[in-house]
């Protein structure tokens, strides 16, 4: 049993590979505001929910003279990441450098994923999409060749609406399962638009699934559909497309999500999913 742990900065594949870990911890945070009463008891407590919830995750970990292949470039998808290592990291300080110079936010729309890869199975895998926060680094005079770095995390959406030019979700999505270890999916676009002509130019679908008792959304694609992290680099090669059959998948109870992309989705980190239902409105289907 293997666990590789990534952050990826969505626009280049850039990662940095977590070397030497110390520590994670992951943070869900549903603050509520207590209003208790005059003249009633603990059990009267009136519980506002007013904010909504928030998560983040802290990362430790150490690097040395020893763990030079930490930074690199990454391909194929969730839970089944290959990791190419940058050779010219040569010491700690290049190291240093380089997280310093690329994965410090300085967009608006600079955007991460916190991946842990368990044994390139996509449905034991961990991701989340969000932001560093806070990196820092401290090497102490009893052990000068080691450095402590820690990553703060905020799990989230960072969204850049300048100029997005992007389809809006699906006006629904349609989910049947003609054999066994197959979906058919099939969507029908917008219609939220005066004109056709005011829709952007289509050029591909964020299709992800997941079992319904995963936590894990999973990207589903090739070619035309956009894989990985919910998009391309690049936009996705051309498609008008509204159907997909998944293949191959084991027994069990899915959920399916899919989004229409522009050539400004990647870029600007927007996507709108339409979550897709079975027959008679279920929003989960089975397969055997």
């Amino acid at each position: 049993m293997t666990y590789d742990i990534y952050i990826v900065k969505k626009s280049g594949g850039s990662a940095l590979k977590i070397p030497n870990m110390s520590n994670i911890s992951y943070d869900l945070n549903t603050p509520v505001s207590p209003m208790p009463l005059p003249e009633e008891t603990h059990e009267e407590n009136v519980l506002l929910k007013i904010e909504g919830n928030s998560a983040q995750i802290n990362i430790d970990f150490k690097i040395t003279q020893q763990t030079l292949d930490v930074l690199g470039t990454v391909s194929g998808n969730v839970g089944n990441r290959s990791f190419t290592p940058d050779s010219s990291m040569t010491s700690p300080i290049s190291i240093i450098n380089d997280i310093k110079d690329n994965f410090v936010p300085k967009s608006i729309i600079d955007a991460y994923s916190f991946e842990i890869e368990h044994d390139s199975n996509s449905n034991n895998s961990f991701s989340q999409d969000g932001t560093i926060s806070s990196i820092r680094f401290n090497v102490s005079a009893e052990s000068p060749t080691v450095w402590n770095c820690n990553i703060i995390f905020f799990v989230g959406n960072v969204v850049g609406l300048y100029e997005a030019n992007v389809p809006y979700h699906p006006r629904q999505v349609y989910l049947t399962v003609p054999s066994a270890g197959t979906i058919n999916v099939s969507w029908v676009a917008s219609d939220v638009y005066a004109n056709a002509s005011d829709m952007p130019a289509v050029t591909g679908a964020s299709v992800k699934y997941k079992k319904s008792d995963s936590p894990v959304w999973v990207e589903y694609g090739s070619n035309q559909y956009a894989v990985g992290n919910g998009g391309e680099p690049s936009p996705p090669a051309s498609s008008a497309s509204t159907t997909l059959v998944m293949s191959g998948l084991s027994a069990g109870t899915y959920k399916v999500k899919v989004a229409q992309l522009s050539e400004d989705s990647y870029d600007s980190n927007v996507y709108y999913y339409k979550n897709g239902t079975g027959t008679g409105g279920v929003k989960e289907v089975t397969v055997t």
